[in-house]
């Protein structure tokens, strides 16, 4: 070495010296890369669970931008070794992409003909054409999926870079402390009553109880919490873990126990069935090494305990509830499966695209079309739906292969076993759920096939521990693509279907019309972009249809064409068109219509009801609209109730025997019909009366068979008595007949009317007595029955016992309407200074002139001029 040079380097050495500090070398930068590794992973594993799983666009980008900086740092790093199973995440990633791309209309007829037809028909109430569309019915939600599988892939490299320097520890470290921390925030929600996640957001329906946190789905909880509970196992079987095993058993008994309160049936079954194969195979991994430990009996041993006092826990806490969820026989997850078979039958090749299902499915719907079914409820039914049979075949051909225990060395690792059994018990459960479909739970997956992956590839040589050019491209490339796909979603997948849909159905339905022809331009300007943005929703046609419908200014038939199209049972569509058509008085395709509105929703018995009682005119008119079966009959009861007791009485009464002739076991019918029958033996029309007393006792006793512990049966049979002129005996059935039913109120007002016909008067103080002592337990009630007895004393003349009544009203509930009568009845009473009060402090609310003429009446009374 040169005098020069070693001058050099002796005044760089003091320079140093002087200044406390080292130029960083190789191993520093690459200790700060593996920090900042660290601490992407760990932001995207818990931040993505806590923050609702990231079904939401905008925390899904941001998880995107943590991934793709994970992976620029993981290349750096030198991670190529494990890019050829992410390769799988990357290829799905990009031919999601590729769906959200448009096509020329011949090219897509040609490769997707079914697309194709739901595309050309977009815009029918616009009568516009595309001339270019994409494969996906919903690029923007392609779009989301893709970034989605990108970040999975990000996630993938960076766990098993971690995992082939370090070991596969950390990853189930943090998989670990993150189910524990779901668990322990979903818990936390349920001690203190919380309705809104972590106070803050609020969910589009109500969780049921301690089901509240940040897994709203109960079944995607029980899945992360299972995966998280396999990776509490393997650090329990890594006997090298420094975590105190004590603490890791209590972690897992907190994870059982948490699990069996979602009530989770295939979350239940497949954590027993994971424990079983896991015990087992620690069991012949120690036989084939023929040394090694006793990891299988310590984590089956623990295992089952933990078990036992996970679902101890549970029972503790909430057994009804849980017991009731676990037993419930709903097979509409198996039904499921079956209703998606037409949608893949349709589009066999390329699908409907990723993440289109939710909009498409309701064309192929077969049961009631106001359930809204966002997935296939089936991870492998769910990729035939959107992605198609050859990409589904071979994506999970190409998981098959990459991760098969062979593949991953699992003989020669414990740790990694239970872990790779975790993520089988989460794909085994996610034949039967969603959990999947949600980025939070597939973000753990994939950190803990990445760290099982690095694990069987450590001490492998890297090709160079320091960051070559072609490796900083390579990472420049991939922030590059990352940062592209994130903006791309953020641009074209930003208005998903749900906020579409609440945005527009606020829209629409805020203003009064008429509104101006500019609001007019701009709400169907907006609904044309969302017809674009989800071509096969039917939601923006019927809107479309409420538009015209309110505005008179178009057609409404072309919009509710094509919600009828794209979701054949939308009960609400067919109401509409039933009202569309009424008005264009075309009577027997609106009642038509209306069946078919009934058929499809339920919940919408009362509102077509009303219309079918306005339209039908005849029996066969009333037939025509009604359903047949059990659903008819309620459908003729409703009707029944409907046409009252008036002009079209006749009409009533042929449905309510219709209704019985469906339905036996119909209260309704059966009531209407027998008070018919004793109205006309009070008139004096009944031509046979011993066979009109048979009918009611008929009614009765088909009242006391469909609801023994109603009073309904004995309410008829004392109503027939009071028609026949024998109060007392009414009065005195009733006094027995209404102890311990549950309609108590009406069977004791009946009682007191019966006591009020008679010729005592102790029975009606009796009766009057035992309605204020079984309504009095709430006040509002207590109101309800002391305003109803005041009523009855008024109608017989008894203005002081009225008054009486009147005023325990005003106390227990007090409002202006129990104030008028309790002044009316005070001067009818001749209490006319206490009426006078009365009537001045309900014109201090109101200004009555028929208030004022009764209080000057008052006042007359009261202060008499000489």
């Amino acid at each position: 070495m040169s005098l020069r040079s070693r001058t050099e380097r002796l005044l760089r050495e003091r320079d140093r010296d002087l200044d406390g500090s080292e130029e960083p070398g190789p191993r520093d930068r690459e200790s700060t890369l593996e920090l900042v590794l660290e601490l992407c992973v760990a932001a995207a594993v818990l931040g993505s669970v806590m923050a609702l799983g990231a079904v939401h666009v905008p925390v899904m980008a941001v998880v995107g931008c943590v991934a793709t900086l994970g992976l620029g740092v993981a290349i750096r790093l030198g991670a190529r070794a494990h890019f050829r199973p992410a390769l799988v995440f990357g290829a799905l990633a990009l031919y999601s992409a590729l769906q959200a791309i448009p096509l020329p209309m011949g090219i897509l007829r040609a490769i997707a003909p079914s697309n194709a037809d739901v595309w050309s028909r977009a815009l029918l109430p616009f009568g516009a054409e595309l001339t270019a569309a994409p494969v996906s019915l919903d690029p923007g939600a392609s779009l989301v999926e893709a970034l989605r599988w990108y970040s999975y892939g990000a996630l993938f490299i960076a766990a098993a870079t971690i995992a082939a320097r370090r070991g596969p520890r950390w990853g189930m470290s943090l998989v670990f402390g993150s189910a524990l921390a779901a668990a322990a925030a979903t818990v936390g929600h349920g001690l203190l009553g919380m309705t809104k996640v972590f106070g803050i957001y609020q969910p589009a329906f109500k969780p049921m109880a301690w089901h509240l946190g940040p897994l709203l789905n109960p079944n995607n909880l029980s899945g992360y919490l299972n995966l998280g509970a396999f990776c509490g196992l393997a650090l329990l079987a890594d006997s090298k873990d420094p975590m105190p095993r004590w603490m890791v058993a209590a972690g897992i008994v907190i994870l059982f126990g948490v699990n069996a309160t979602t009530g989770s049936r295939a979350g239940l079954a497949v954590l027993i069935l994971g424990l079983v194969a896991l015990t087992i195979a620690l069991f012949i991994s120690r036989r084939s090494r023929g040394s090694g430990g006793d990891a299988w009996r310590r984590v089956g041993l623990v295992a089952g305990l933990a078990l036992a006092m996970g679902i101890g826990l549970a029972v503790l806490s909430g057994a009804r509830r849980m017991w009731a969820e676990l037993y419930d026989q709903s097979l509409v997850k198996l039904d499921l499966l079956n209703w998606v078979r037409p949608v893949v039958v349709d589009h066999p090749v390329f699908g409907v695209g990723r993440g289109a299902f939710e909009s498409v499915f309701p064309a192929y719907q077969p049961t009631d079309g106001s359930l809204v079914y966002t997935h296939a409820e089936n991870f492998i039914a769910q990729w035939l739906a959107e992605w198609g049979i050859v990409a589904t075949v071979l994506a999970l051909g190409a998981f098959a292969w990459f991760f098969r225990p062979g593949k991953l060395r699992l003989s020669r690792s414990g740790p990694a076993t239970a872990a790779w059994v975790g993520v089988v018990v989460l794909a085994l459960q996610n034949l039967l759920d969603l959990g999947l479909e949600v980025p939070g739970v597939c973000i753990a997956a994939a950190a803990v096939t990445g760290s099982v992956w690095g694990n069987a590839r450590r001490g492998e040589p890297e090709s160079g521990r320091r960051a070559s050019r072609k490796r900083r491209r390579l990472a420049w490339a991939a922030v590059a693509a990352g940062t592209a796909l994130v903006g791309g979603t953020a641009y074209a997948g930003w208005h998903d279907l749900g906020s579409d849909r609440v945005r527009l159905q606020r829209a629409v339905l805020a203003d009064e019309p008429p509104r101006s022809d500019g609001r007019l331009s701009e709400l169907r300007l907006q609904l044309r972009k969302a017809m674009l943005r989800h071509p096969s929703e039917a939601y923006f046609a019927l809107l479309g249809a409420t538009l015209a419908t309110q505005e008179r200014d178009e057609a409404a038939m072309p919009w509710l064409q094509r919600a009828l199209e794209r979701s054949r049972l939308n009960g609400r569509a067919h109401l509409l068109a039933a009202h569309t058509l009424a008005e264009a008085g075309q009577r027997s395709q609106a009642l038509l219509e209306l069946r078919l509105a009934v058929e499809s929703e339920t919940r919408l018995i009362d509102g077509a009801v009303e219309l079918i009682a306005r339209l039908a005119t005849t029996p066969d008119e009333l037939l025509s609209a009604v359903p047949d079966g059990i659903l008819g009959a309620a459908v003729l009861d409703s009707l029944a109730a409907e046409l009252g007791t008036g002009e079209r009485r006749a009409l009533g009464e042929f449905c309510d025997g219709q209704a019985l002739e469906r339905n036996p076991k119909r209260a309704g019918p059966h009531t209407r019909l027998a008070a018919g029958v004793i109205s006309r033996i009070a008139a004096g029309r009944c031509e046979d009366i011993t066979a009109c007393r048979a009918a009611v006792e008929a009614h009765a006793v088909a009242l006391a068979d469909i609801d023994p512990r109603s009073s309904a049966a004995a309410q008829l049979r004392a109503s027939l008595l009071i028609a026949e002129g024998h109060p007392d005996d009414a009065e005195s059935l009733l006094a027995t007949g209404c102890e311990g039913v549950t309609d108590l109120a009406p069977c004791l007002q009946l009682r007191a009317s019966a006591a009020a016909k008679s010729s005592s008067p102790e029975r009606l103080q009796v009766a009057a007595k035992a309605l204020l002592s079984a309504s009095c337990m709430r006040s509002d009630r207590c109101a309800e029955a002391a305003t109803w007895l005041g009523d009855l004393h008024g109608s017989r003349g008894e203005w002081g016992t009225a008054v009486t009544h009147y005023e325990r009203a005003t106390r227990e509930a007090p409002n202006d309407e129990r104030f008028l009568k309790l002044a009316d009845a005070a001067s009818s009473a001749g209490l006319h200074s206490q009426a006078t009060q009365l009537y001045e402090r309900l014109l201090r609310h109101r200004d009555d002139p028929e208030l004022r003429r009764k209080l000057e009446r008052a006042r007359s009374a009261a202060f008499p001029r000489p």
